[in-house]
């Protein structure tokens, strides 16, 4: 049976239990966590959704990343950006015979929304030397995507 007509629960759930085999049950507890957030999330706000074809990133993905940011109370930023990034290895991984551009999109875009989350965060905070940090984060994390940008033109 094709992934699309298995739900996002189904999907999501069978990427966690293969992630299972290898790694240590608090990481795997934090994955199903993260899907658990995130299916939550989808089903209130989008209750069409109910199969990985229909799933985007606009407004879906990005739409649980600004519902994260305006949570009360505010989650760190660094819980934001492992909420995000645990989130983004799950979809890559369920798609078969993804070719190493497909996961450099997909890296590329979770660094995007990271970038993202760190600005709307630095906007937000009023220590300087806070807002120094970030802003060095944010430079590093330009610096990524810039290399993954030539990995991704190199391969073409």
């Amino acid at each position: 049976m094709p992934l699309t007509s298995h739900s996002l629960e189904q999907i999501f759930q069978a990427q966690i239990h293969t992630l299972a085999l290898t790694l240590r049950p608090d990481t795997v507890s934090g994955y199903r966590g993260v899907t658990r957030r995130f299916l939550t999330y989808l089903r209130a706000a989008f209750p069409r959704v109910l199969r990985l074809n229909q799933l985007r990133r606009d407004p879906h993905l990005l739409g649980w990343f600004r519902s994260l940011c305006e949570q009360k109370p505010p989650l760190s930023n660094k819980t934001r950006i492992n909420l995000l990034l645990c989130l983004r290895r799950l979809p890559i991984l369920a798609v078969p015979n993804a070719s190493p551009s497909a996961d450099l999109v997909g890296i590329r875009q979770a660094l995007a929304a990271a970038r993202h989350l760190l600005e709307m965060y630095r906007r937000q905070v009023g220590d300087e030397k806070t807002r120094r940090t970030l802003q060095r984060l944010d430079r590093r994390l330009l610096a990524v995507v810039s290399h993954l940008n030539r990995l991704a033109k190199a391969e073409k």
